[in-house]
């Protein structure tokens, strides 16, 4: 977020805020995750079965690595936050295009 930016939390669902669209284009959107203990104990037999090469696949994408390990939760409870932002670029088609 940027300085002097806000939201209220409570407007917004509990497994899954996002604050308003803003005028800028920019969509942010809030997860919550909770680790699981099993779902972490299939991801480090995994590494070893893959000798390593998933533990570096979950290096190059962070969300597969939270999504792999945690489950979807409210905020209050989550281990893990993933922030989403979206830019909507906006253009006007000029009216004497040829």
């Amino acid at each position: 977020m940027e300085p002097g930016e806000s939201f209220v939390a409570g407007s917004f669902t509990a497994q899954h805020q996002s604050p308003p669209f803003n005028p800028e284009g920019v969509h942010r959107e809030i997860f919550g995750y909770k680790t699981q203990g099993c779902r972490k104990a299939m991801c480090i037999a995994g590494y070893i079965l893959s000798c390593g090469v998933l533990r570096l696949v979950f290096y190059w994408k962070p969300a597969w690595d939270v999504w792999a390990n945690s489950i979807p939760c409210s905020l209050q409870e989550a281990d893990v936050i993933l922030l989403r932002t979206t830019v909507v670029r906006i253009s006007q088609a000029s009216e004497g295009t040829h």
